[in-house]
Order: C-alpha cells, then sequence, then structure tokens
C-alpha cells in the first residue's frame, strides 16, 4: 500500500530527476552549441559546373578520380576509361545543398560516428577552374535510419543526412574504398537488332555469314500505278552463306545477334601500344555487325584474364576504330560464338 511519505518520497525524485534531465539537455546545448539543422554541402553541382571529383578512404584521398574532359567524363584514376555520366549527375545531384541533422561538436567522439580522419569515406569536387567547392567526410549508417554521419574536413560538426548518401559513391555495406568498376561506362556495343542486316562470325578458320531476308509489305490498295513493294523489316527469315537456312533456327540465330547488338563489358583494361598483349594484334575469333546503311560495327576479341584478387576475369575485346580496350564476360562469349551444330533447329 502506498502512503503519503511514499508519495512524498517518489515526487522528489522524479523532482530531481526531471532536473537531471533538464540540466543535461541544457549542458549539451552550451556544449555544441549548434542548430537542429544545416547545409553541409552548399551550392548546385552538376556536370556543366564541375570539372573534378575526387573519393577517397582514410588516408587515400584519390582511389577514384573523375574528370570532365572535352570528351566526356572519364575516370581519371582507371587509364582515363569513360565515365558513366549518368551515374555522376545523380551523384552530384544528391550532393547539391546536402543538409543533415546536428548531432555532435565534440572531437573526442568523432570515431563514434565513423569520422575520425583513418576511417571516413572522403568526397571533394572541384569547379572548372579548379577551386574546391566540396569537401565531405562520410561515416557510418546509424541503425534502423537510412542517413549517413557526414563532416566538413577540419570540423568536429557531425550531422545526419536524412537519406543514403554513400550508395550514390557505389557504398552500400558501410565506410570502405570507393572502387573506380561503380562509375565505368560499361555500354561497349549498343544497337538497335531490328536495324541490323546481318553479322559474320569468324573464329579460327571458321566463318559463318547470315543475312536477313526480309519479309514484303505490298503497295496499298489504291496506291499509283506503279508503287513498288517495300521491305517489312519486322519479319525476315536467314540466309547462311547464300542459302535459306532451312536446317537451323531462326530463334537461334536471333539470339545471336541480339547479344552481340548489346555487350556491356565488366572491366575496361589499360591502353597500351602493345595490343599484342592482349591478343588483339593478330586475333582470331571477329564478329561483324551490318547495319541497314551499310556501315559495319567490327568486334574483335584476344585472349582470356584470369581472375586475380579484386580483377574479374573476361576476355579482352575491341572495336575497330575505337582505342579503349574492354573485357566482356564468359557469358557474352558463350552466347556470341556458337557453331553450325549449336544453331539447327531441333
Amino acid at each position: 500500500m502506498i502512503t503519503t511519505r511514499n508519495l512524498i518520497i517518489l515526487t522528489v525524485v522524479l523532482a530531481v530527476l526531471a532536473g537531471v534531465s533538464y540540466m543535461q539537455k541544457n549542458q549539451h546545448r552550451e556544449a555544441t552549441s549548434g542548430s537542429s539543422t544545416d547545409v553541409v554541402a552548399s551550392g548546385e553541382f552538376n556536370l556543366e559546373n564541375t570539372g573534378r571529383i575526387s573519393m577517397g578512404f582514410g588516408k587515400q584521398g584519390d582511389a577514384v578520380v573523375l574528370a570532365s574532359t572535352a570528351d566526356g567524363w572519364v575516370i581519371e584514376s582507371h587509364h582515363g576509361a569513360k565515365a558513366n555520366e549518368q551515374r555522376i549527375t545523380t551523384l552530384l545531384r544528391n550532393f547539391s545543398n546536402l543538409a543533415g541533422e546536428f548531432r555532435s561538436d565534440n572531437g573526442e567522439v568523432l570515431k563514434q560516428y565513423g569520422l575520425s580522419d583513418d576511417q571516413a569515406v572522403t568526397l571533394r569536387a572541384e569547379d572548372l577552374s579548379g577551386n574546391e567547392v566540396l569537401a565531405l567526410n562520410l561515416g557510418h549508417t546509424p541503425k534502423g535510419f537510412p542517413g549517413q554521419f557526414m563532416r566538413n574536413p577540419g570540423s568536429n560538426k557531425v550531422y545526419l543526412s536524412q537519406t543514403g548518401v554513400l550508395s550514390h559513391l557505389g557504398i552500400y555495406s558501410g565506410p570502405e574504398a570507393p572502387k573506380y568498376q561503380f562509375f565505368l561506362e560499361l555500354q561497349a556495343v549498343k544497337e538497335v537488332a531490328l536495324n541490323l542486316d546481318g553479322f559474320t562470325i569468324r573464329d579460327g578458320d571458321s566463318t559463318m555469314a547470315f543475312s536477313k531476308k526480309f519479309g514484303v509489305i505490298a503497295p496499298a490498295e489504291g496506291a499509283p500505278e506503279g508503287t513498288l513493294s517495300s521491305p517489312d523489316r519486322n519479319t525476315w527469315e536467314w540466309l547462311a552463306e547464300g542459302a535459306v537456312a532451312a536446317d537451323l533456327a531462326k530463334t537461334k540465330i536471333d539470339g545471336v545477334l541480339n547479344s552481340a547488338a548489346s555487350i556491356r563489358a565488366n572491366d575496361v583494361a589499360a591502353p597500351t601500344t602493345s595490343l599484342a598483349e592482349y591478343g588483339l594484334e593478330s586475333p582470331t575469333r571477329s564478329l561483324a555487325l551490318l547495319r541497314q546503311d551499310g556501315s559495319e560495327v567490327v568486334m574483335e576479341f584476344g585472349l582470356t584474364r584470369e581472375a586475380v584478387g579484386g580483377v574479374s576475369a573476361g576476355t579482352y575485346m575491341s572495336l575497330k576504330d575505337h582505342p579503349a580496350i574492354w573485357v566482356v564476360t564468359e557469358y557474352t562469349m558463350t552466347n556470341i560464338f556458337k557453331s553450325r551444330d549449336d544453331l539447327k533447329a531441333e
């Protein structure tokens, strides 16, 4: 049974606890002396006003470097390979006028937020004149919240973004070194299969050539006399080496064409003055796509690269009159290089 005396004691205890809580909050406000929210990255950033972006981890400040050139954005830290500009656009948009909720200005606890100098992801950007316009350190993701702790280099003020920002650097599990692969433009070949009239595959001493024999669209009823029929580019049969490929499956040949028309690499190798290093000086395998206008896209394939450490396996590929050395997957090679038996109708 609760007595009057116990109620008085309980009331006093609650009053003391409330006072302590108030003092702690007040002392915290005095110690941190910061507003609840603030803009941590001020300015609008885009491809047109940004000249260079560098990303790192801890003491490594230039793990990935992106740069604007006359020919578009490249990964300066990876052989000047072409960069995916859509991903750079998304990155810059999400860091424009980035705001965060204030959390602390105590330098002794930066490590708890993943923001000490040796554990944070770093992001810096320069304008077209080389002036630094963005500098951030990015830390942990708090449990049950999508944002990241962040601070400006040289400042102890810690903020929490409302949304995850590390994902725009290709980092999903927590602070770690950014990887160039996330920003690579890996679309090596992108053609519309309906606009292709045929293809030729060469594999060693074997060559197979295929061309489309299109259906015919007759002149419309009432068309002027002398109106000619036109090809129906949505309907075709395959001719193989000048004869109707009656023993071959149309769907299988279509599959080879579709695979060759859209090739996505998994890496870009270092440029070299000696193509023999990649087996591309006198390649034994090639594939040529014939466009509707008579021009060709010629792909040549060289040696196979083994997977070592963080380097992915694949086959070196080059495009005629293009300087890049692509690395394509075994899956791509299997889909393209079929034997005649592989293409036979079942």
